[in-house]
Formats: C-alpha cells, structure tokens, sequence
C-alpha cells in the first residue's frame, strides 16, 4: 500500500501543473489561426506575418537559452508564475494596439512569458511523478497539451467570427487567468540548483546551453519546424485566398487525427523506436504540404487536415521523449528547454522563408518548398537506418 501511494500518478502537483499547463495552451493557441488574420486587417502582409511570428519565436528560445542562469537566482515558481501573468497581459494588450510595429512588440514579451511556462510546466510535472510513473506521466501530460492546442484554434475562430478580434483577445487573457488560479492552488516545489561544491563536476557553460547528444534530433526537428511554419502562419490565410469555407472544420479534423495518433504514438515507440512514428508522420507532412499547394476544394483541403495530424500526432510527442531520454534524468530543465527552443527556432527560420516565399511565389510555390524540406527530413533519417545505423531511443 506505501508502494502504491509513493508511486501514485493524479498527485495534487501533477493535476495542477496539467490544468495549468492545458488551460495555458488552450487559451494561447486560441491565436494560432487569427493573429494572422488580424494582422492583415489592419494592413500587415504575409511578409509582416512572417516576421511578427520569427518575433515571438526568437524571444521564447533566448529566454530559455538562459533558465539555467535564471535559476541561479530565482525559483521556478516565481519565473513560471511570472511567464503565465506575461503572456494573459500581452493577450488582453493585442485589443489595444492597431500597428504591425505594436503587434510585434507585444508578441515579443508574449514569447518570453511562453518560454518560462512551456519549459517550467514540463519539468516539474516530470519532477512531480515518480520514476516507475514517469514516462506514462510524461505521455499523459503531453497528450492534455495537444488536446488544447488542436481544440483551441477552433475555438478562437468562432469567437473572432462571432464576435470580433477584440472580444477574442479579451477571451484569450480571461483563459489564461484560469491557468494563473490553477497554478495557484497548490504548493509547488522549489527548484534543485546544481552545486558544484556538492562534490558535483562543474557545469561548463557551453553544457548550460546545449547538450551535443541530440544533435541528430536536432537538424530533424529544425527541419520539421521549418516546414511546420507554413502551415502555423499561412493556413487561416490560405483558406481566404483559395474561398475554402471548411477552416473552422478543418481545426476539428486535425485534432481528432491529432489526438488518435498521438495516443498511439506512445506505446509504439516504446516497442519499436522513433523508426516506427518518424517515418509515417513525414510522409502524412509531405502529403499534406502537396495538397495545401494545389487545393481548391473543401474536401481536399479537409484530407490535408488528416495527413497535417498524422504529422503532429506522430512527430512532435516522439522529439519530446526522444529529446528528454537522451539528455538524461539530470538535465530535465536543459531538457525541457532545448525541445522546445529546436523546434521554435524552426519556426522562426521557416516563418521568414517562408514568408518571403508567400510574397513572391504564392502559396504553392511556399507548401512546395516545404515539402521538399519534409522530403529532406525524411531522407536524412532513412538513409542512417537503411544502411544499419542504430537510433538510440
């Protein structure tokens, strides 16, 4: 009985760390189809999109390029409590400011508060779990945030159709507010600092950045980032462009593909490896990118919204396992950090080529490229495993 108390998942910590972590995502990601939109209402274009998003991408990887230093002086907590009042603050702002100039600003400081909460909501759910719990946890908690980043698009359209671009951002800070009480109704525990006098080796300060085990894992994910970017930044457009009325349905499709595969992904790869979800998740990407180069139909458009979810069912939770496994239980929040700032410097990287490529090849020139950019992806990870390399899970 001591056992199975000691090793019990649903803790307080954990349950309020997934609230606080799904509510966060879902209010966040509540942005991810409309800011675009809003952008170019008020006279933006695609390439002002594509720089406002590289903006936010570039503030969340320096802020966690630098936790380790942070946490020399501060505790999670108060950097995890004060990323989550940043970012409901820079949503209710959006409602004030008219100018690309100001969107960009504020998307700045948004990406900061989303680096302090996407690195410390993770590690110390982790911390919260036990060893013999650790990795359902991990699935279990990493499942809650696809829920909400696959429901909440949806939800920020209808309101923003419904209602105006002001009542969403308003919808969007009062979400996150909720996340703030969740976080708020439970103790959560101190950070652990490395000490070097703790007869501990000295942490290098290139280790304090980066650790050179994932460097596979990482030309991966930047590649997939950056083809990822075409469809974070241009698909609300896209369906403009092109007079697709199935947007709203697509963020339905997408997530339930999302949600099933990304259910699945977990126990296969602890049977088989990444070899067995990498490999079917670029092949739905580039299957996707294709369709979204050429489509002009509603139904095609919602196949695309299947193969895009294959892609992120699959891709995404096997970085994060494979990424965390390979650092070590001891880097966690190195850990933690550096999946996250992979995969947003992608974005940042993708978001300006392919922002550049919206504006002088149009939309199928840009889904072109970025298929290519899967193909590539797809190539750099076969050829190793064809030829007998092991990939270490």
């Amino acid at each position: 009985m001591e056992k199975q108390a000691k090793d019990r998942l649903w803790t307080k910590v954990f349950i309020a760390l997934y609230a606080c972590n799904f509510i966060f995502f879902f209010g966040f990601y509540m942005l991810q189809p409309t800011l675009p939109l809003y952008i170019t209402s008020i006279g933006g274009n695609d390439g002002d999109v594509g720089t406002v998003a590289t903006a936010f991408a570039v503030a969340a990887v320096v802020v966690r390029l630098l936790i380790t230093f942070l946490l020399d002086k501060f505790s999670r907590r108060t950097l995890l409590y004060f990323g989550l009042i940043l970012s409901l603050v820079m949503s209710a702002a959006y409602s004030l400011m008219h100018s690309v100039l100001g969107i960009a600003v504020l998307r700045v400081l948004q990406g900061v508060g989303f680096g302090f909460v996407t690195t410390f909501c993770g590690s110390m759910a982790a911390d919260a779990l036990a060893d013999s719990r650790r990795g359902e946890g991990i699935g279990l908690f990493s499942m809650g945030t696809t829920a909400a980043v696959a429901l909440s698009p949806m939800v920020g359209l209808a309101i923003m159709n419904g209602w105006g671009f002001v009542a969403l951002f308003i919808a969007t800070a009062v979400v996150l507010i909720f996340s703030l009480i969740t976080i708020k109704t439970v103790k959560l525990p101190e950070s652990t600092k490395p000490k070097a006098e703790e007869g501990k080796e000295k942490i290098k300060l290139w280790n304090r950045f980066y650790d050179t085990r994932i460097w596979y894992q990482t030309i991966l994910l930047l590649l997939y980032g950056i083809a990822r970017a075409s469809q974070q930044n241009y698909l609300s457009l896209l369906a403009v462009e092109r007079g697709l009325s199935t947007l709203a349905a697509y963020y339905i499709v997408e997530p339930v593909t999302v949600f099933v595969f990304k259910f699945a992904t977990a126990k296969i790869y602890d049977r088989m490896g990444p070899k067995a979800t990498l490999i079917p998740g670029a092949i739905g990407c580039i299957i996707a990118m294709y369709i979204y180069s050429t489509v002009k139909s509603d139904a095609w458009f919602l196949v695309s919204a299947v193969c895009a979810g294959i892609a992120i069912g699959s891709i995404i939770p096997t970085f994060q396992v494979w990424i965390m496994n390979a650092v070590g239980a001891k880097n966690r929040d190195l850990g933690s950090a550096l999946y996250y700032n992979i995969y947003d410097i992608g974005i940042a990287i993708g978001s300006v080529i392919m922002g550049v490529l919206a504006m002088n090849f149009g939309y199928f020139g840009m889904y072109r490229v970025a298929m290519f950019i899967m193909i590539a992806f797809l190539l750099i990870f076969v050829i190793p495993v064809a030829c007998g390399k092991k990939i270490e899970q």
